[in-house]
């Protein structure tokens, strides 16, 4: 095939609403996108997600006192309380973002948690 088919055909492309052309004849062919193609019309998005410190602290089950201890399996809603960061010994709420079961509790009481350390993995319900 010359240039100059080619050339009209990639200026008519530019002139239509089609995304892409393939052409292909006996072991020859080629192919013209304009712009980008979306091909997938949906999200992806993942069903366990990380619940990581906001706080460089000392992470606690529960405050002093009370008994609030989320385990491996338990169900979390939107908003609960799920464990603290102790920071100059004032309690830093841990909230979980969605509501789940909760799949992993990485670190034990008293265990230091620096900014960005997993504190839980949650199974999106």
């Amino acid at each position: 095939m010359d240039a100059k088919i080619l050339s009209e055909i990639t200026k008519w492309s530019e002139e239509t609403d089609l995304e892409e052309i393939i052409y292909k004849k006996e072991g020859d062919g080629f192919s013209i996108q304009n712009g980008f193609t979306n091909l997938c019309n949906f999200l992806i998005e993942p069903s366990i997600i990380n619940l990581n410190s906001t706080y460089v602290g000392i992470f606690r089950p529960s405050k002093i006192g009370q008994t609030l201890n989320i385990k491996e399996g338990d169900s979390v809603l939107k908003g609960d309380v799920i464990g603290y960061v102790e920071v100059l010994r004032e309690y830093k709420e841990i909230i979980s973002p969605v509501n789940g079961i909760v799949k992993s509790v990485c670190l034990k009481d008293g265990e230091c948690a620096q900014y960005n350390t997993a504190l839980f993995f949650i199974e999106k319900r």
